[in-house]
């Protein structure tokens, strides 16, 4: 059953399990209730690159709420670290936020782009997690390459042209220079007309330090979709797009 649970139950509990996740079994016993893990889909796992010193992996699991949904936002009052508001939006909108007000780490921003590009409805996404997958998926670890910002032309990538930072690909499994030397920058694919080399596989994203924030500018890939389930393009065996 759906629980209703006071403010003050929301916070007591919320620090509980920021503080230990063992402490999720003790909600569940406590309320007399399970989760429902029946309808969470396994999508993605995404691990650090090299260069962050907090080495992270992430498990990704998408849920589908009813549809059309209820527009009812949970109550987020808590400690405020780890949540601190819930909002629904579409991927396409939250991508314009995070140009501006909203910062999304590299697996939000290729989430919100990947759905954005390829699930215009609501059926057309319930459709691909019900979809069993042909092929076999393979974690993010993303490697890191430098670009020099001078020879780039800044505004047309929406970028400050008094920007001062680090500008960089996170290149993905798939992408033709994965695994191997990244000495040798591809600048093709944000220089030219949105159209990628088809000769070449790309999976990256650009993205940009500023201060002590980062963000990602661009997903750029020519690879397809998984045809099922996961929410990622495929890194092995599949077939180039002509655009982005």
């Amino acid at each position: 059953p759906q629980l209703t649970l006071s403010d003050n139950e929301v916070k007591s509990w919320r620090e509980k399990l920021e503080q230990s996740s063992q402490n999720f079994i003790e909600l569940c016993s406590h309320y007399k209730v399970s989760p429902d893990v029946d309808s969470l889909y396994y999508v993605s796992h995404w691990i650090s690159p090299k260069v962050i010193k907090n080495n992270l992996s992430t498990y990704f699991f998408a849920y589908l709420s009813p549809n059309p949904i209820s527009f009812h936002l949970p109550n987020t009052v808590g400690s405020q670290r780890e949540l601190t508001g819930l909002e629904y939006n579409t991927p396409a909108n939250w991508l314009k936020l995070q140009r501006d007000d909203v910062i999304f780490f590299p697996p939000q921003f290729y989430l919100c782009s990947f759905l954005a590009n390829n699930f215009p409805t609501w059926d057309s996404i319930e459709l691909h997690m019900n979809t069993v997958p042909t092929s076999s998926y393979k974690s993010m670890i993303p490697k890191v390459q430098l670009l020099d910002e001078t020879l780039l032309d800044l505004p047309s990538l929406g970028i400050n042209s008094r920007f001062r930072g680090c500008i960089f690909y996170h290149i993905y499994p798939g992408d033709f220079q994965y695994n191997k030397n990244l000495s040798e920058v591809d600048y093709s694919p944000i220089l030219g007309n949105g159209y990628l080399n088809m000769n070449v596989k790309y999976h990256r994203v650009l993205d940009i330090v500023e201060g002590i924030h980062m963000r990602s500018v661009k997903l750029i890939t020519n690879l397809k979709p998984f045809d099922g389930r996961y929410l990622a393009y495929e890194d092995a065996n599949s077939k180039c797009t002509s655009k982005l």
